[in-house]
């Protein structure tokens, strides 16, 4: 509430993502290609913990890495959106 001693910044250590067993096992064909489940893993870790307010990322892949990168871009008004296409990001294939 304003004290600058507790205004410290939060790290968070997102490579325990893959700590995770669904992150880098071997598991059923439902659970889809080992290869995307662990950089997905820790990218979702990442987002959630972006959106509660951690300023800094220990992460491990670099696609999750890439990916966190444009959703701070895209959250900080480094892409504008088009106000009259606003809904352009959602697709549906019936």
């Amino acid at each position: 509430m304003g004290d600058p001693e507790l205004q410290h910044p939060m790290s968070s250590g997102t490579t325990n993502a893959w700590a995770a067993r669904e992150a880098w096992m071997n598991m059923g064909p439902e659970w889809g290609p080992r290869e995307l489940r662990g950089p997905i893993w820790e990218t979702v870790t990442a987002v959630s913990l972006l959106l509660v307010g951690v300023d800094y990322f220990m992460m491990m892949h670099p696609a999750a890495v890439k990916t966190v990168k444009d959703v701070v871009r895209d959250l900080t008004g480094g892409n504008k959106a088009d106000p009259a296409n606003i809904a352009s990001w959602v697709t549906r294939k019936v």
